[in-house]
């Protein structure tokens, strides 16, 4: 089990970084589109009732077929000269950013701490809102690959690694209290600290070392406070984002999104956090830089 994940993260790893060396944006975001359509259609398949998941499916394919076409159409290359906010694909990725970050910063947490795990509930709801935060997930690491480059993207990718990594194996080393016992008794609140912990520093390393990086955009257009809490704040939500796929999971009896990706389960298992984390960057950018 432990080799096939680690043989799984190194393919992944290697394939995301051979699209991100690329000049040609482009393979990127294709990339991203396929993977927020096996995404969809996990969620859809954990969500919703038996009856409908067929016909959800098929949705969800058309739309990434739909979303691939378009983003053919896209510039090849980093557009430098654009102002971030004077294209489409902004304009769309505000948009379901804006939904998806309502819903995880005001709903989802009652949601989570209500822990209802024993079916089902409202099924419409978490349907929908998958195909927001998936779609605003999608048209965001487009953005950023298209507008901030390669290592805006991948230094945001170390940052979510960075407070999932350190939350497993600080929650391992450490113990103590569980963070939500009855959604992930796994999870405990010493290994939340050391994810947020890490995350922290190495946004404010990055910030310092690398203008070019997500941190260090951050930092040019505010100052290290704001560094700092938007690595607490976003590494936090990207642990919620976790937790709510995992109370999903509960409700349909599941233990993984899918089987597709070896020693990991689904695509859903490995975005998780960046489902959450994406539209709240999107909306950090803009805040700062509009």
């Amino acid at each position: 089990m432990l080799r096939e994940r680690l043989i799984t993260a190194v393919v992944l790893l290697l394939i995301l970084a051979v699209l991100l060396a690329l000049e040609q944006s482009v393979y990127f975001a294709i990339f991203c589109v396929i993977a927020s359509g096996l995404t969809l259609a996990e969620w859809w398949r954990i969500s919703m009732d038996t009856r409908y998941q067929m016909a959800a499916y098929a949705v969800a394919a058309g739309l990434t077929l739909l979303a691939i076409y378009v983003t053919l159409k896209l510039p090849t290359g980093v557009a430098d000269s654009a102002p971030l906010t004077a294209s489409l694909l902004f304009e769309l990725g505000f948009i379901f950013s804006v939904i998806s970050a309502f819903i995880w910063l005001v709903i989802v947490p009652f949601v989570l701490a209500r822990a209802q795990t024993d079916r089902k509930a409202q099924p419409v709801f978490h349907s929908l809102f998958g195909l927001f935060t998936v779609a605003a997930t999608a048209l965001a690491l487009v953005f950023f690959v298209q507008y901030l480059g390669s290592w805006f993207v991948l230094s945001y990718f170390i940052l979510i690694w960075c407070a999932d990594s350190f939350a497993y194996f600080g929650g391992r080393y450490f113990g103590g209290p569980k963070l939500a016992p009855a959604i992930s008794p796994g999870k405990t609140r010493s290994g939340a600290i050391c994810g947020i912990a890490a995350a922290t520093i190495w946004l404010v390393l990055s910030a310092y070392v690398s203008p070019s990086s997500f941190g260090g955009i951050l930092l040019q257009q505010s100052n290290l406070f704001v560094v700092v809490l938007s690595a607490c704040v976003l590494s936090i939500y990207s642990i919620m984002g976790d937790l709510y796929e995992s109370l999903m999971k509960r409700r349909a009896g599941l233990k993984d999104s899918s089987r597709i990706l070896p020693g990991h389960g689904g695509v859903w298992d490995r975005l998780d956090s960046a489902l959450v984390v994406t539209p709240l960057t999107f909306l950090l950018i803009y805040l700062f830089q509009a």
